[in-house]
């Protein structure tokens, strides 16, 4: 995965024709003018495919709200499952942490110090122990 940083401002106003398709797209961004989109969607098919959805998505009102009615939805799935692996992360560590405790209080109730010490550092022995008790 590459990053590119791109100061938009600073894009040299003429087109060199040796450009990259990384210029290409900065200059698609940074476009104002109907001839400039037109130009560069000529010398790219990516941007050409960008450029009739930008115009499909500008002219019609109904399209428009549609798309930003499926953006809205994907930005509040995401946020929806974000919040959802929270709070599951918070509940395993609460059961684990529970877990633990109840089988160091059935470690040390039946006098097992030396297993109890074990477990604190052997994760297969602590599996293990964690059977034997059903925990």
């Amino acid at each position: 995965m590459e990053f590119h940083l791109i100061e938009l401002p600073k894009l040299p106003k003429e087109l060199r024709k040796d450009c990259s398709d990384i210029e290409l797209w900065a200059k698609f961004i940074n476009a104002e003018k109907k001839e400039e989109f037109d130009m560069l969607a000529q010398k790219n098919q990516y941007i050409e495919t960008a450029y009739e959805r930008l115009q499909a998505i500008s002219l019609d009102k109904e399209k428009r709200l549609e798309y930003e009615a499926r953006e809205k939805a994907l930005l509040d799935y995401n946020q929806t499952i974000l919040e959802a692996e929270k709070r599951g992360e918070e509940r395993g560590k609460e059961r684990g942490e529970e877990r633990l405790n109840n089988l160091y209080a059935f470690l040390i109730q039946d006098k097992r110090f030396d297993d109890l010490e074990r477990s604190t550092k052997d994760k297969d022995f602590r599996k293990q122990l964690m059977l034997t008790y059903g925990l």
